[in-house]
Parts: structure tokens; C-alpha cells; sequence
């Protein structure tokens, strides 16, 4: 309502809930980022799973493991927590910097997942946290 009443509406998109993967995955894809302005958790993994950066906030302490999955410049970026002003520049500078997404950020966003963020890496981690356990 307060898009269409501030004549925004033909620039923003309010798609509204989903649960048809072929359709979310689209959505990332095609996504300049994924904006998370509360603890981010999987929203993260699942958005960059589809080559979409995240955006959330920057206090680590109330955050879901998930985040450490974020790097700033490549994967997103993060804006001070409860901070709105921050939130809107962040965006912004998010905007000016990577519009329109290229196959380079794409890349890295699919490469966290390949490389840490993915059930092999995690099972290989659990593993060598419980061989040493066991020494």
C-alpha cells in the first residue's frame, strides 16, 4: 500500500508468500540481493545457493551461524543493527556497487556454498572435531 500511495509501485514488487522451490529459485536468481534485516539463519544459505548476495545486520551475537557465510563485497554485506539509516545505505551502496548482478558475484555466492556451507564440508567437519575427541 505504501509503495502504490507513494507512486513506487512499477519499481518495487511485493510478491507475498511462496513454497514452490522453481519459483523462489527464480526469484534469488533474478535478484539484485536478498535483504535481511532481522538474524538471517538459512535465508542466507538458501539465497545464496541461487547466486543472490545477502544483506542483514551486523550484530554477530544475535545472528544464526549462517552469516559467517556473508562476505562483504562478494557474498553481501552487513548494516548496524537497529540502525534503518544504515539499512537504506547499505542498499544503496550495495545498489551503486553491483547493478546489475554480474556471473562474477554469482560465482562467488555459489562458491561459499561449494567450498563450506554444504552437507560434505559439514560432515567433514564434525568428523575431524570428533577423531580429535577421540585422540
Amino acid at each position: 500500500e505504501l509503495s502504490r500511495k507513494s507512486g513506487l509501485s512499477k519499481r518495487y514488487w511485493f510478491y507475498g508468500a511462496c513454497y514452490e522451490e522453481a519459483v523462489i529459485g527464480e526469484m534469488y536468481y533474478n535478484a539484485t540481493a536478498c535483504i535481511s534485516p532481522g538474524n538471517v539463519g538459512l535465508t542466507a544459505i538458501h539465497s545464496l545457493m541461487y547466486g543472490c548476495p545477502v544483506i542483514t545486520h551486523s550484530d554477530f551475537s544475535k545472528q544464526m551461524p549462517e552469516f559467517e557465510a556473508i562476505r562483504v563485497g562478494s557474498t553481501g554485506d552487513f548494516f548496524e543493527y537497529g540502525n534503518a539509516g544504515s539499512l537504506a545505505e547499505t542498499i544503496e551502496a550495495w545498489l551503486k556497487g553491483h547493478y546489475p548482478k554480474n556471473e562474477a558475484l554469482r560465482n562467488d555466492c555459489f562458491r561459499i556454498i561449494d567450498e563450506k556451507f554444504n552437507p560434505y564440508y559439514q560432515i567433514k567437519v564434525l568428523n575431524s572435531q570428533l577423531l580429535t575427541l577421540n585422540s
